[in-house]
């Protein structure tokens, strides 16, 4: 198929085999080798090639997502968490750079913690 797009979220805490570095938790795959040995050991673990990935910052995310004029997204339920900025109810919500911040880094105030940050992620991206 073409012109579809899969978000598959890995918990940054999980430990697994890196290539050439041993077993240590996922996220050091990125500060051993950056996105390509990061690739590669999501590759490793799961069998599936990946073909495109995204890399951006704080900045880089609050700047995409004010330069398309924002993003409408569905937010499951109510969000009140100091720590990332996150204030929403539940429902739609147009966004814009620093709101759509907040929604994909709050992990305190959402079920499952970094799994709930993670989905939260993706529905960011899939918006």
């Amino acid at each position: 198929r073409r012109h579809r797009a899969t978000i598959l979220g890995f918990p940054r805490d999980s430990w697994v085999p890196i290539p050439g570095h041993g077993t240590t938790k996922i996220n050091t795959a990125m500060a051993l080798g950056g996105p390509q040995l990061t690739v590669r050991t999501i590759e490793s673990l799961t069998g599936i090639r990946i073909d495109f990935w995204m890399l951006t910052s704080f900045a880089g995310l609050r700047g995409m997502v004010n330069g398309i004029g924002g993003l409408t997204i569905n937010v499951p339920r109510r969000m009140h968490d100091r720590f990332s900025g996150a204030f929403f109810s539940r429902g739609r919500h147009l966004v814009h750079g620093a709101g759509a911040l907040a929604f994909a880094r709050d992990r305190h105030d959402v079920p499952g913690g970094d799994l709930g940050r993670s989905a939260n992620q993706g529905r960011l991206m899939l918006a």
